[in-house]
């Protein structure tokens, strides 16, 4: 897990940066610790680390990383297609 430069998990604190720059983002409950921070742009969007989410889902249950993977897909990035809508990177993988 990565820590959110020392806000914790409190939405208020982990999210003032954004919201001062685009009110109007989008953020995902329940992810504060995958929050790694926002886009530049016009008006930025809400950026996460896509594995430490799956972390977060799996740890939440008692599930594989693959049950995972489909829960997160459907229950969150499937919902990802409106404006200011958060933004899941990953890293390369080995």
């Amino acid at each position: 897990m990565i820590a959110v430069a020392g806000y914790g998990t409190d939405p208020s604190k982990v999210y003032a940066s954004l919201c001062e720059v685009n009110p109007e983002a989008l953020v995902c409950k329940g992810f504060e610790q995958a929050y790694i921070g926002f886009t530049v742009a016009a008006k930025p969007s809400a950026v996460y680390d896509y594995d430490v989410c799956i972390d977060i889902v799996v740890g939440e249950g008692d599930i594989t990383e693959e049950e995972a993977v489909a829960y997160f897909y459907f229950n969150t990035l499937s919902k990802c297609d409106k404006p200011f809508a958060p933004v899941f990177v990953r890293g390369q993988q080995p």
